[in-house]
């Protein structure tokens, strides 16, 4: 299972303009497709979120898959619809990440050689230009955990065979 820190984009309808169906209602984020995150969600697509609201005291674990599009993936064309609005919703500074050098790897003697400062003019920044390393990410909620500490509620949903189904449990 993919474990690690990621910043949520939004929702999938929120990069399409079409969209219908549950699938619509993924979490995006975004990464390298050169990061451990792609191994990782290529060898086990499962995974968790969690959230906790200190102001309501509310704790959210969200359960579910992951699924990835990127320069080189064939499905969806959806995906890759997101995936290019995602991109053009993301600051010119921020898509100049995806030409640096592979994430994680070792900084060179040469580290100040310019290679993380890309130029916001750069032609390769355009929005017509998704970087061939950006990788819109997706997460699909299959189950949803939800703890109101406050009251000591706990309600969780299910997806079960494509119903979403609500029990009240125990804390």
């Amino acid at each position: 299972q993919f474990r690690g820190t990621v910043v949520i984009r939004g929702f999938l309808d929120g990069f399409l303009e079409r969209c219908a169906g549950r699938e619509c209602d993924a979490l995006v984020f975004c990464t390298d497709n050169r990061s451990s995150k792609i191994g990782e969600i290529a060898r086990d697509a499962r995974g968790e979120m969690a959230w906790y609201f200190p102001e309501t005291r509310e704790q959210f674990r969200v359960t579910g898959t992951f699924a990835t599009q990127s320069a080189t993936t064939t499905s969806a064309v959806e995906g890759d619809d997101a995936r290019q609005a995602l991109w053009v919703k993301m600051r010119r500074g921020a898509r100049g990440q995806f030409l640096w050098p592979s994430p994680g790897g070792a900084r060179t003697e040469d580290a100040d050689s310019g290679l993380w400062n890309i130029d916001e003019d750069d032609a390769s920044l355009d929005d017509e230009r998704v970087g061939e390393h950006f990788t819109l990410v997706s997460f699909h909620a299959s189950r949803i955990d939800h703890l109101a500490l406050r009251t000591n509620e706990r309600i969780v949903h299910e997806d079960i065979n494509g119903e979403w189904v609500t029990t009240r449990v125990n804390p």
